[in-house]
């Protein structure tokens, strides 16, 4: 219940600075929180490439050993 109201709860403040607050006067790009999600995105691509990579491996692999 705490995780659901921490995601809920933190995801309303990243809006809520996103678009400038109370008055709406004062956007804003490049919080911190989007960095860290611009970097999450990329190391959970490159996990996900290598993550390939081996299963594609691991099936060409037992695929030659049914065949043989």
């Amino acid at each position: 219940m705490y995780c659901i109201l921490l995601v809920l709860v933190g995801r309303a403040l990243w809006f809520f600075r996103k678009t400038g607050g109370i008055r709406g006067l004062n956007k804003r790009d490049g919080l911190i929180e989007d960095k860290l999600l611009g970097g999450a995105k990329m190391v959970a691509g490159a996990v996900a490439s290598k993550t390939n990579d081996a299963i594609d491996k691991d099936n060409k692999d037992s695929a030659k050993q049914e065949y043989d």
